[in-house]
């Protein structure tokens, strides 16, 4: 997994801030915590997905790529059933 997390760290960029986030809206510091926090949900992501596959080797960088989309769609999700809900107030 550790290959996967730099390269992921290396292609970082402003698709990682929170929705509606924009770059001058908090401290560095801040941002890099958002994405610290990101990080570690993809890692544990992809650590149930190795688990799932039976603990085989070799396919991490997948089990990495596939825990962000799938943490992408959840987040997504979250986003749309927000937006519903304010609009509805």
């Amino acid at each position: 997994m550790r290959n996967a997390t730099r390269t992921h760290r290396a292609a970082r960029g402003p698709r990682d801030l929170p929705a509606g986030a924009q770059t001058g809206d908090a401290a560095p510091g801040a941002i890099e915590a958002c994405a610290d926090d990101a990080d570690a949900r993809i890692r544990e992501a992809a650590y149930l997905l190795y688990e799932q596959r039976g603990g085989v080797d070799g396919h991490d960088v997948d089990d990495w790529l596939e825990a962000e989309a799938m943490l992408s769609r959840h987040d997504a999700g979250e986003l749309q059933a927000g937006e519903a809900a304010d609009a509805g107030h």
